[in-house]
């Protein structure tokens, strides 16, 4: 954008959105299609930027689209279409761009429920009682080691004027358990995951990759009726993101990398009660109540391909996750699959304290000045459900291990699959 295409008219897009916002909240009959957000002043804070500036450094071999947006957010003024003026400047600011951590965060989450099901329902839960002859586990529980194929789907829907993301991973985890003494059980494993996501909604066109690799180490210990589990996870994203802004008559697209760091810890404690009832003689539940730490980040970088490319700021928050709720374990199957397998279901209440909102702070190359952009949050209240299996193939044979868990926080749901083999030595 060159300095002479300052107009009298952009230096007043700020005011002309925040009367429009006023006199909207005064009779909202008046200026009824103008949504003022903060994500549409954000990208009109930064076209005044660059338009009051020296204008960005041109770069050889970089497409110039800032001019264009700069005149299309204008001519929706001018012609008194605020709406378009304001979802357009969103998109141009990188809406979401703020979903970035949000999204990153939801899978360091994931992954410890992960581990968590996958070393419960291998190991069962009866330590206060005499195994069942027909429990598929030994108590103390040998060497085991396992891999696991994994499925995830995450989608936090846009409210107002913040867009969402959509998430779909795959990947697996490989792992190995070991019993110390009579009571403990620690272990490690380590998972890749491939993941692609996807921006949709007011303001936001954008997809990209979200690569991630976790590794995670584990305690159990089962005393008299009490079980205590702890577990730990770094994890290291590689994230490719991709925006495209439509423009009336142009488009363009930008493309930034980056990656995401994070540390993860749960403490969850459980006591095992036997369930009685002559057709429930090899079943107990467990009341349950677990709290986790998340810390998670994704680290700034520039766009590149365009001079409307924005330098995206740090993402970081940190959060405490709480669950209350009880599982269910019991041996079954005997009569279909020939076979004793142990069933797990379970069911908890979660709520999540701390900074749920996606925030970046985003800025042109070359322009003094940033702008803050906004995304969705999930809900601070939501419910974790889940069933896992662990069928024995026989005598020195292993065993086949999978789940199902889903979370639901309003609006944020996360469904989770794994299929796996075990076999203990």
């Amino acid at each position: 954008m060159k300095p002479q295409l300052t107009r009298p008219l952009l230096r007043t897009l700020a005011g002309v959105v925040a009367c429009s916002a006023m006199a909207q909240a005064i009779d909202p009959s008046m200026n009824a299609d103008m949504p003022p957000s903060a994500n549409g002043m954000a990208g009109i804070d930064l076209l005044h930027r660059a338009a009051s500036s020296q204008g960005p450094i041109t770069t050889p071999g970089v497409t110039r689209n800032l001019t264009t947006a700069y005149d299309a957010v204008e001519a929706y003024l001018e012609q008194g279409r605020f709406a378009e003026a304001d979802r357009l400047a969103a998109n141009v600011a990188g809406s979401g761009l703020a979903n970035l951590n949000t999204a990153w965060r939801g899978q360091m989450e994931r992954q410890l429920n992960a581990i968590r099901n996958r070393v419960t329902t291998m190991q069962g839960g009866m330590p206060c009682y005499t195994p069942d002859p027909k429990a598929p586990i030994d108590i103390p529980s040998r060497y085991t080691i396992w891999a696991n194929a994994e499925l995830d789907y995450q989608n936090l829907s846009g409210y107002n004027a913040l867009s969402g993301y959509k998430l779909h991973s795959l990947g697996g985890t490989a792992g190995i358990a070991m019993p110390v003494g009579q009571e403990l059980t620690v272990g490690a494993a380590f998972t890749g995951m491939s993941g692609r996501m996807s921006s949709r909604g007011y303001g936001s066109d954008a997809s990209g990759n979200m690569n991630a690799y976790y590794a995670n180490i584990f305690a159990r210990m089962d005393h008299d009726c009490w079980q205590h589990s702890l577990i730990a996870t770094a994890g290291w994203a590689d994230i490719r993101f991709n925006r495209h802004v439509a423009i009336p008559g142009a488009a363009y697209t930008t493309h930034g990398s980056t990656n995401g760091l994070g540390l993860a810890v749960m403490y969850e404690v459980a006591r095992t009660y036997r369930i009685s009832g002559d057709s429930l003689q090899s079943a107990w539940w467990q009341p349950v109540m677990n709290v986790s730490y998340i810390h998670s980040q994704v680290d700034g970088y520039t766009e590149g391909w365009s001079d409307a490319g924005l330098r995206v700021g740090k993402q970081e928050s940190n959060n405490v996750i709480f669950g209350l709720g009880a599982r269910m374990q019991a041996v079954v199957g005997e009569d279909l699959l020939n076979t004793p397998a142990i069933m797990e279901t379970r069911l908890l209440g979660k709520a999540i304290t701390g900074a749920r909102h996606g925030k970046a702070e985003v800025s042109l190359p070359g322009v003094a000045g940033a702008s803050s952009v906004h995304g969705s949050a999930p809900s601070a209240l939501g419910v974790e459900i889940g069933i896992g299996f662990n069928i024995p193939l026989g005598v020195k044979c292993g065993g086949i291990v999978t789940d199902i868990n889903a979370e639901f926080f309003g609006n944020y749901r996360s469904v989770n699959g794994t299929l796996g083999y075990r076999i203990d030595f």
